[in-house]
């Protein structure tokens, strides 16, 4: 994914904002905008003990709806992502964030998401979020 730092990227189904920041100590920061709150959550590089799954979240209406997960990249190679259950799993795509992030987003509503790495692997429930449509990006 194209994320120069200090910039955000939308995000294509959700609208959803991507921003590479910079954290503590030069660490590389992914911050991710949802929704009309704005920012949702920071997530920086080189954290002991981190999990592949950060955080997934879901919204839109029955026919504009979308998934989204996100989180630290522990390996050379992206995770798989899967959206839903057993019966009925989406693979998602999975965009890399300068080379310690992932974020993979598909359309419809989810509840669960299962991410799957070298390492590791995660599961997690998708928060709800309302109103979605237009987040509020960065002001600088």
């Amino acid at each position: 994914m194209d994320c120069a730092r200090e910039r955000a990227v939308p995000l294509p189904l959700s609208g959803c904002l991507v921003r590479l920041g910079t954290g503590s100590r030069r660490r590389a920061a992914l911050e991710i905008y949802v929704g009309p709150g704005g920012l949702f959550d920071v997530v920086l590089a080189d954290v002991f003990g981190a999990r592949p799954l950060r955080a997934a979240v879901r919204g839109g209406g029955a026919r504009d709806g979308w998934s989204l997960a996100w989180g630290h990249l522990l390996g050379p190679a992206a995770p798989a992502v899967t959206f839903g259950s057993r019966r009925a799993a989406v693979r998602a795509p999975v965009a890399v964030v300068a080379d310690a992030f992932w974020v993979a987003e598909v359309p419809g509503r989810h509840r669960r998401v299962q991410v799957t790495c070298a390492d590791a692997s995660d599961t997690g429930r998708l928060h709800r979020i309302r109103n979605a449509s237009a987040p509020a990006g960065p002001t600088a």
